[in-house]
């Protein structure tokens, strides 16, 4: 009952797509992007997929309203001014929790894994720490106490805290980068300032030095979120 999957469907043909589906008895797939359509993928929109899926006897539930991440919310975006100097208005997963449409989908997933479902949720990456459907949807339900697996491919399968190494690596990427672009600016820091001349009035950037000194899974899944969450603007397929 407390199990659930997930699964990307980039670079699957739909038979190798249903074949993961099948050797893991997943019985429903609930779509999570905001727009279910794909024009590299067309195999992947909605009605063809519904209907391809109905065939295998594989319910097809479309959950963007829910679960989606592009947001129509005004509340659910902050701005950020990020650690590599670019400013967005980002949507913040914590904040889509608190959405009545959001708890209502998580509702309805309970309605139907009560129901015996197996439920994989379905979104375009093929990695799930690159994507909404582990980092927004899937981390909700595993700190509920739900086991989550991501369907790779037919012969992969990852926990949800498989992903954590992959989430830290990341992290210490963008650490590096941080470094690297602002070099100077922390050699001034450790200065105590007056070498280079440069003002530490920021506070942002200040965060952001306080941000990368220690390493902690919380700090790892936020900056995800930042950098794969829907911003204002974006036209991109999810």
């Amino acid at each position: 009952m407390n199990k659930l999957f997930t699964i990307g469907y980039a670079n699957k043909s739909f038979d190798q797509f249903l074949s993961i589906l099948k050797k893991n008895g997943i019985t429903c797939v609930v779509d999570v992007r905001t727009s279910p359509y794909s024009h590299q993928f067309p195999q992947y929109n909605k009605e063809v997929l519904k209907d391809n899926l109905k065939h295998n006897e594989i319910w097809y539930i479309e959950f963007g309203k829910y679960f989606g991440a592009r947001r129509y919310e005004d509340t659910v975006y902050k701005r950020i001014k990020n650690y590599d100097d670019t400013e967005f208005d980002v949507v913040i997963f914590d904040r889509v929790y608190d959405l009545q449409v959001f708890q209502d989908g998580y509702k309805r997933i309970l309605d139907g894994l009560n129901k015996g479902f197996s439920i994989a949720f379905l979104c375009s990456e093929k990695f799930p720490y690159d994507c909404h459907r582990s980092i927004m949807i899937a981390e909700y339900f595993y700190s509920r106490g739900f086991n989550i697996m991501h369907l790779i491919d037919e012969n992969t399968v990852l926990e949800h805290t498989d992903c954590d190494y992959f989430i830290q690596q990341k992290f210490l990427n963008a650490k590096k980068k941080f470094y690297s672009i602002h070099k100077y600016k922390l050699e001034e820091l450790d200065y105590g300032g007056g070498f280079f001349g440069y003002s530490f009035s920021d506070k942002r950037f200040i965060d952001w030095v306080d941000f990368f000194k220690t390493y902690d899974r919380k700090k790892g899944y936020y900056l995800r979120n930042i950098e794969i969450g829907y911003k204002k603007g974006d036209t991109d397929d999810e």
